[in-house]
């Protein structure tokens, strides 16, 4: 009986802790997305567009990559500065 609970209690930690990476990467996410549309907000108001279609088709698997890493670690911060 006393191995049920404890089998429980690992199982609903290891959830937990999944849904706590989780909102580490929704919250960096959201911060990164309002982030970027500021940034393409001044962008498009102090310089042009010249960037080439083929370069960023390329570099999309990439960015996304390194987008999710990102988000999750500044969710994390953003998390751990709050609470």
């Amino acid at each position: 009986m006393y191995e049920f609970f404890l089998s429980l209690k690992n199982e609903i930690g290891f959830y937990y802790n999944l849904l706590k990476l989780f909102f580490y990467f929704l919250t960096g996410a959201i911060a990164l997305y309002i982030l970027r549309n500021i940034f393409r907000l001044l962008t498009f108001f102090f310089s042009k567009f010249d960037k080439q279609v083929i370069t960023k088709n390329l570099i999309l698997l990439l960015q996304f990559l390194v987008f999710i890493i990102v988000a999750t670690i500044v969710g994390w911060i953003i998390i751990s500065i709050l609470f």
